[in-house]
């Protein structure tokens, strides 16, 4: 992923799953793009790990586990996070 550094979510993603970078001005997406293009080793790698980030958290089965971990707590008064 090549992320617009703006995007405090997208910027957090890029950090957690160690899958992307991201630019703050137009000399630094330059610089990025460049260096994904020539690098087919960093690409690889980033894949990868994009891949294993969505399938440890984004799946439908992790999304719905969480929400019903989530609605557990809710009901026995426990809203707080843990």
């Amino acid at each position: 992923m090549l992320a617009n550094a703006r995007s405090e979510v997208l910027v957090e993603h890029c950090r957690k799953s160690n899958a992307g970078l991201y630019y703050a001005d137009r000399d630094e997406f330059t610089q990025a793009l460049r260096l994904l293009v020539g690098d087919h080793r960093l690409r690889a790698m980033l894949g990868r790990n994009g891949r294993e980030y969505i399938r440890t958290h984004y799946r439908w089965d992790v999304i719905l586990a969480k929400y019903e971990k989530m609605f557990v707590r809710l009901r026995s008064g426990g809203g707080g996070r843990r």
